[in-house]
């Protein structure tokens, strides 16, 4: 048998698990769309069609670009 208190400690933790994995879902798609560009720009892409095809600002493309170096 369960307490009130241990039933919303099982619910909190369910709600922290929750948003860790949507947190390191999140990361991961960062990751894949930063791997992306950055191929992208060693193959020579023009930085609009980069833009467009991973759905990136300039801003954002051009500084893994000055990273990079």
């Amino acid at each position: 048998m369960f307490s009130f208190g241990q039933m919303i400690a099982d619910s909190n933790l369910k709600t922290g698990i929750d948003i860790g994995v949507t947190k390191g879902i999140d990361i991961g798609e960062e990751n894949t769309k930063r791997k992306t560009i950055l191929n992208m720009l060693k193959a020579n892409f023009p930085i609009e069609t980069i833009c467009q095809i991973a759905d990136a600002s300039v801003e954002y493309v051009e500084k893994l670009k000055d990273d990079k170096k």
